[in-house]
């Protein structure tokens, strides 16, 4: 929504519903799920559960409401609650990825490191071939590539993003940050994922991208272990240029062992 919602549009999206599947248009649908959203993200979530609960109610089967009711409940702490919603919502829209990406993560919380992935690799089948033409869609497939320690795809749509969707200047890309998604915690993985990531990064060919991948998904827990090789990936970084030249400030913030 372009403002700040008000309580007049509460009221409105209250008496929409009210009015039932027949009398509610495609905006105005729209406009309850995009109130949904910024009740949620504001901490108003009792107005966002009473919105959502009714919708879905009307609209069982439709995939962004059952992908903000996950969300609700992960923000909730009902983290059993949320899985179930996100997987309702992915096997709604096996194609869409920000779904099967919170599902992921909400798996990895829980420590179920095999689920975690296999919803991962499901996402990439279900992908269509053709790549997404905006810069969110590209992102959102880079990510499920390199939260399924698919490494070497991983980096080349990250270098697509940077040719197609160049940061500002100083500015870091969003390709920066290796994450599941907007609101992932960088809390410890399990060590099970990063013996998988160790693993699959020690399979796939060096570039400055997997480089990268294992100075920050693997420095900062196992800076000891693996402290030879990331001395030598961070050398390596220290020297990235053209498109990939803001790698040079990641890895010179870096601090290794010593």
């Amino acid at each position: 929504m372009s403002r700040v919602p008000s309580l007049q549009d509460l009221r409105d999206a209250r008496a929409a519903l009210a009015a039932g599947r027949g009398r509610l248009t495609a905006p105005a649908r729209e406009k309850v799920l995009a109130l949904a959203r910024d009740r949620m993200y504001h901490g108003r979530r009792r107005e966002a559960q009473s919105l959502l609960a009714d919708y879905a109610r009307l609209y069982p089967r439709d995939a962004e409401s059952r992908f903000l009711l996950g969300l609700l409940r992960r923000f909730q702490g009902r983290h059993a609650d949320s899985v179930a919603e996100l997987r309702r919502a992915v096997a709604l829209s096996p194609r869409a990825a920000r779904p099967r990406l919170y599902l992921a993560e909400a798996l990895l919380r829980a420590k179920k490191v095999d689920a975690c992935l296999a919803v991962l690799r499901a996402g990439l089948r279900a992908a269509p071939s053709a790549l997404p033409p905006d810069e969110r869609g590209l992102l959102e497939r880079h990510r499920l590539n390199l939260c399924a320690l698919r490494f070497e795809e991983a980096g080349r749509l990250g270098d697509l993003l940077l040719a197609r969707f160049p940061p500002a200047p100083g500015e870091r890309p969003a390709v920066a940050w290796p994450i599941f998604h907007e609101d992932f915690e960088l809390y410890r993985r399990p060590a099970a994922y990063l013996d998988r990531v160790q693993a699959a990064l020690a399979k796939t060919p060096p570039s400055d991208w997997t480089s990268y991948f294992r100075l920050m998904l693997l420095g900062p827990w196992r800076a000891f272990r693996l402290e030879r090789e990331l001395r030598r990936d961070r050398s390596r970084l220290l020297s990235a240029g053209g498109p990939r030249a803001w790698m040079r400030a990641v890895a010179s913030e870096f601090r290794l062992p010593g």
